[in-house]
């Protein structure tokens, strides 16, 4: 499978995924894709998304082209352990494809509550950028955020 990736969260934005990928976001290829049988919540106590499986639903993202195994890495480690990626099937204008999909590793991750973009665009995004972007000229993530991994800025 090549190193495709789905994004639905935080990572929808162009500013994070700079941060979090670094150079490689320069030249990443994007398009709109949907995730189907599945829905988009809020992960319980955070302001940041988790995909659950559900029959009926679908999730609105990103799918990117091929990614380098550099980028790969940065992902893993922004994600960190609340996340495990799957192969999934996703729906984008040029047909399906496989993409990697960061899931819940634990159901209880998720709340009730949808997670929405734009909202959390308004309401939110300006606080997380801040305190990522201050994790990553120290190479830490900040605090709160899913992982304390090291990443390379």
């Amino acid at each position: 499978m090549s190193e495709r990736f789905f994004f639905y969260g935080t990572l929808m934005d162009e500013t994070v995924r700079r941060l979090v990928l670094g150079p490689s976001a320069r030249t990443l290829s994007l398009q709109p894709a949907v995730l189907d049988g599945w829905r988009r919540t809020a992960v319980r106590g955070r302001h940041y998304p988790v995909v659950v499986a559900a029959s009926g639903a679908s999730v609105a993202g990103l799918v990117t082209g091929a990614m380098s195994r550099a980028a790969v890495t940065r992902l893993d480690r922004f994600e960190g352990p609340e996340y495990v990626r799957r192969a999934l099937a996703v729906r984008s204008p040029d047909g399906g494809a496989t993409a990697w999909v960061y899931v819940a590793r634990n159901a209880t991750l998720s709340s009730a509550a949808d997670w929405d973009y734009t909202a959390w665009c308004r309401q939110h995004r300006d606080r997380f950028l801040k305190r990522l972007a201050g994790g990553a000229r120290r190479a830490t993530f900040p605090a709160g955020a899913t992982s304390p991994a090291r990443i390379t800025p």
